[in-house]
């Protein structure tokens, strides 16, 4: 895990982004705004495979990494192409994502089953970095808000929403240009670095993505490999337990040092009454 904020101020040098989502959800679009014009993801056709950007925005690096979309609807059968996207995405901005972006329109149904399956490829703690990022805005009806569109958005909508930590932005894909875009831009990227801080300050790793997707091969280098890495984690276990034990050790040899030199103190005070 990577420490990045400096004290007292959750603002960071850099951000590390990830859009995921169904296709036709906006991910390129979005990737657009949020880099402000300087560089462009390609829409109008699929993204067939991850592509990374990065421009500067609001004093600040930011990496933008489009992943391929996986199928909708209900019988949608993802092929393992994408599946694989998904998993190298996170090692396109190393030393990991700071957010995932989970893409969704406003306007279009929610399938928690599939965001759930495609997300955790990545692994369960992929939720503690993922904000719901609901596309297409302008679409809402007239006069409803992002929040009551929520409240009245069903079960899988709601479920999605706990399991990221009530984290969600709205952007619109209109007047994505000038004051407009800035405002939505500055709004996410304020929702992202709360998040960050909540998670003490750490970019997601994929190691434990490594490690899962290793326990499932029955390759015997990658076999190794994990037996390599879960020895390595004992050990530092042990070394750590050994160090508990020695500062255990030392501090109740303090008090019994200091225990002991009341006691001679005490005698010897005693003694010296006795001879007078």
């Amino acid at each position: 895990m990577e420490h990045l904020c400096s004290r007292g101020s959750r603002r960071l040098p850099e951000l590390r982004l990830i859009l995921l989502g169904e296709r036709e959800t906006g991910k390129s679009s979005a990737g657009n705004t949020i880099l402000g014009g300087a560089v462009h993801f390609q829409i109008g056709q699929a993204t067939e495979e991850c592509s990374r950007k990065q421009a500067e925005v609001s004093g600040r690096l930011v990496t933008v990494v489009d992943v391929p979309g996986w199928e909708g609807g209900p019988e949608g059968i993802t092929p393992e192409r994408v599946r694989r996207e998904v998993r190298v995405s996170v090692t396109l901005c190393p030393p990991g994502p700071h957010a995932l972006l989970l893409t969704l329109r406003v306007d279009a149904l929610v399938r928690a089953t599939a965001v759930k399956e495609h997300l955790e490829l990545l692994g369960e703690d992929v939720w503690k970095y993922t904000i719901l990022l609901f596309t297409r805005g302008d679409q809402l009806r007239e006069g409803v808000t992002i929040e009551q569109h929520i409240q009245g958005g069903g079960r899988d909508l709601h479920w999605l929403l706990e399991k990221c930590g009530n984290r969600y932005h709205v952007i619109s894909s209109l007047c994505l240009e000038g004051k407009r875009s800035t405002v939505q831009v500055t709004g996410l990227l304020e929702t992202i670095e709360k998040m960050v801080a909540g998670n003490q300050c750490e970019a997601f790793s994929p190691l434990m993505q490594e490690i899962e997707e290793l326990g499932k091969q029955k390759n015997e280098r990658f076999n190794l490999k994990l037996k390599e890495v879960n020895e390595k984690l004992q050990r530092q276990e042990m070394e750590l337990k050994r160090m508990r034990e020695r500062e255990v050790k030392s501090i109740r040899g303090f008090f019994d040092r200091r225990r002991d030199k009341g006691r001679s103190a005490e005698k010897a005070s005693a003694e010296k009454e006795e001879t007078t």
